[in-house]
Formats: structure tokens, sequence, C-alpha cells
């Protein structure tokens, strides 16, 4: 086959326009979703560790009689140690975990700065969590001591 019109082979400007223009629209419908997977993802890590803190308080009091003291954000209780995988933290990327012995309650609570995330982590958590009054916390109550 010969061509007849002498020009050279190729792609038009305006073929190129509308192929970039579907990649375009492609990516304005793939990245919001890729970003919510990202966020489901990180509030599912977040939700296994609270699991985690959660099955090594109720391990605790079996050995040994009562909760060990309340720590700050993202400190592990020393006591919890023995209880939980190795190098086990309570910060994770984008949340920490907070444990708590309070007012006849023990606890884990998440917190993030991302309100979104913290949504995504009570619906994980379903019925078995407390929001917070402030948008970027969930709680789960592991025991009532009282």
């Amino acid at each position: 086959m010969t061509r007849t019109d002498g020009g050279r082979g190729g792609f038009t400007l305006l073929e190129l326009l509308v192929v970039l223009l579907l990649l375009a629209l492609l990516s304005a419908i793939a990245i919001p979703n890729f970003q919510q997977a990202v966020l489901r993802a990180r509030a599912a890590e977040a939700v296994g560790d609270m699991h985690v803190v959660r099955t090594a308080l109720v391990q605790y009091p079996a050995d040994l009689a009562g909760y060990p003291p309340d720590r700050g954000l993202g400190q592990v209780p020393p006591e919890l140690v023995p209880y939980l995988p190795d190098e086990f933290s309570f910060a994770g990327e984008g949340y920490a975990l907070d444990y708590d012995n309070w007012l006849g309650a023990v606890a884990v609570s998440v917190v993030t700065e991302d309100p979104r995330m913290a949504q995504a982590i009570l619906s994980l958590l379903g019925n078995n969590a407390l929001g917070g009054s402030l948008p970027n916390w969930a709680t789960l109550i592991v025991d009532w001591t009282e």
C-alpha cells in the first residue's frame, strides 16, 4: 500500500487532544476512588491496632489483678508490652492510639487529624465504638470496671 496524499504518517492534533481529554476524565474518576481506598485501608489498620490492644487488655487482668494505669496519647503502657506483638507502636500513619483507664472504664481510642478517617474508623467499628464530640477520634470500650 502506498500513500497517495504525500503526507507523513502520525496523529493529528485533534486526535491527540481527544486522547488527552479521555485520559484526564479517567484520572478525574480514578484519583478520588484511589484516595478513598487509601483512607479505608488506613482506617482498617487503625481498627486492627485497636483490636490488638483490646486483646492485650483482655489477657492482662487474667494474669494480674486490674488494669495498668492510664498513659498519654501514643504511649504504650509498659505493663502491656509483654502482651503486645514485638515492636508494636501506638503511633500509626495518620493516627495515634490512646489507652484510657478512667471513670470505671477501660478503653482504647484512636485520634487522627483527619475527620474523614475518624468517620471511616467509626463505620468499621459499628455499634462497638463511641465517637467523640470532636470529629477526630473514636473510642472502643474494653471493660467497665465498676
